[in-house]
């Protein structure tokens, strides 16, 4: 199952006063949990940026100049949406932005549905705080890097507490982004990881032969068997597991036991290209071992059988 979680943000509260959109994100995810891939852009409104709205958010008028009008983009966001749902928090507002800015442009408004997590957590929080803010505080999601509002952040901030909202404690848990100092490593984003791979296949309605013919939901279901392995051991005080990313960079996995740092990539098909993430966390960090996963690497089964501790302490 697909679902898309999408985030605007605007330059008032009205779009019937002519108020526009003036950023989007969206998040992918697939059976609820985030694949990476995203939709992200910046818009420019072709009007002032109001105060109110520029102490929410912080993008200015000029910020906003060089990027493209919402008739540059629109084809590839509901190209991104498909037919999915939709996950939005307040979707009343959203949408009527992204309706408004549809007919601008004489298209037909948004017709697929949507799963409001406003709604959803008055419904289950009865009186209590409904705020994204609030619901990050619940649920122990960290917020620390959302100074301002922000479509991105939000977003993903938002996938976390819809599987939270769904009941998925316990099936899921938060990597954080490495980096040398605690401090930036807590302000991060986090990068869901399930702790059981059945979260993703149950519903799939795939057989084994015809995950693997799918190229794309293979390497993530690949990629997230390995992440539980690692996830699991960590949970048991075994090591401690991380990702990395820095602009298109990333490597997959970082384990930490005492001063062993092992960067680990994880492959699902045998291509001999270089992995220019590992490389860069290489050269910043200089790891005591860098794992190819999968691929022509370790094989996927000999990882999974043997104890994490064999593969990321000396």
């Amino acid at each position: 199952m697909r679902e898309i979680v999408l985030d605007t943000e605007t330059t008032g509260l009205d779009p019937q006063a002519g108020h526009r959109v003036v950023e989007i994100a969206c998040i992918e995810l697939w059976h609820h949990i985030p694949t990476g891939r995203e939709f992200h852009s910046y818009v420019n409104p072709g009007r002032d940026m109001p105060a109110d709205a520029l102490s929410v958010h912080g993008l200015t008028a000029e910020f906003l100049a060089p990027y493209p009008p919402f008739a540059l983009i629109a084809n590839d966001l509901l190209a991104f949406i498909g037919s999915d749902p939709l996950v939005i928090h307040n979707a009343e507002f959203d949408l009527a932005f992204l309706n408004m800015e549809l007919a601008r442009l004489d298209h037909r408004s948004i017709a697929v549905s949507h799963i409001d997590t406003l709604a959803m957590a008055r419904q289950r929080y009865p009186g209590a705080p409904a705020s994204l803010d609030a619901l990050c505080r619940r649920f122990a999601v960290d917020a620390s890097d959302r100074v301002n509002h922000g479509a991105k952040i939000d977003c993903r901030l938002l996938a976390a507490v819809y599987l939270e909202l769904l009941g998925g404690a316990g099936l899921l848990t938060g990597l954080s982004k490495f980096a040398r100092r605690a401090v930036r490593q807590k302000g991060s984003s986090p990068k869901l990881q399930v702790l059981n791979t059945a979260l993703m296949t149950t519903q799939s309605g795939l057989s084994f032969e015809d995950a693997k013919k799918d190229r794309e939901y293979w390497g993530r279901l690949v990629e997230s068997a390995i992440g539980a392995h690692l996830a699991n051991a960590a949970a048991g005080d075994e090591c401690e597991i991380f990702y990395w990313r820095e602009a298109n960079r990333e490597v997959d996995f970082v384990a930490r036991v005492g001063r062993t740092l092992t960067a680990i990539e994880v492959k699902s098909n045998r291509s001999r290209d270089t992995n220019p993430g590992l490389a860069a966390f290489a050269e910043s960090f200089k790891p005591t071992r860098q794992l190819l996963v999968g691929g022509d690497g370790i094989r996927v089964e000999e990882f999974l059988l043997k104890p994490v501790s064999h593969w990321v302490t000396q």
